[in-house]
């Protein structure tokens, strides 16, 4: 009987291989773990806080361009609240987004007026900021 099982087993392994390699990681399939950049066209905004250093490198990149700040999460927060304020402390954008469904935000800055901003993402998680100036060329 042991012959058998024995012989059962090498014949799977050969034909199918060892189970270890068939397995998937439901996390490896997630567009989250996907490495990316930026869009063409982006200068890259450098976000500080606890999403960006204890979550992992690349958790959420962020640029802008003359016409809209881009916002992408490289891995899920569930719901989180972006907000985003002129150089007065005013704020100009606010938006809650569930990144499981919308790894991607963008945000208009058409007929925005030049200078310093405020980016600002919180989340149960914590909380990241980073600020840019903007400019219409």
């Amino acid at each position: 009987m042991k012959v058998k099982k024995l012989l059962f087993a090498c014949l799977c392994t050969l034909c199918i291989g060892p189970l270890e390699l068939q397995a998937t990681n439901p996390k490896e399939t997630s567009i989250f773990n996907e490495v990316t950049t930026l869009p063409e066209g982006f200068e890259t905004i450098i976000l500080n806080g606890d999403l960006v250093y204890n979550i992992g490198p690349n958790a959420i990149e962020a640029g802008v361009n003359a016409t809209e700040v881009y916002i992408q999460f490289n891995q899920s927060f569930g719901s989180v609240s972006i907000s985003l304020y002129n150089g007065s402390n005013t704020l100009v954008y606010h938006a809650t987004v569930n990144t499981d469904v919308q790894p991607i935000v963008i945000i208009p800055l058409n007929g925005a007026d030049e200078g310093s901003y405020f980016l600002e993402i919180d989340s149960v998680s914590g909380s990241s900021e980073g600020g840019f100036d903007h400019t219409n060329n």
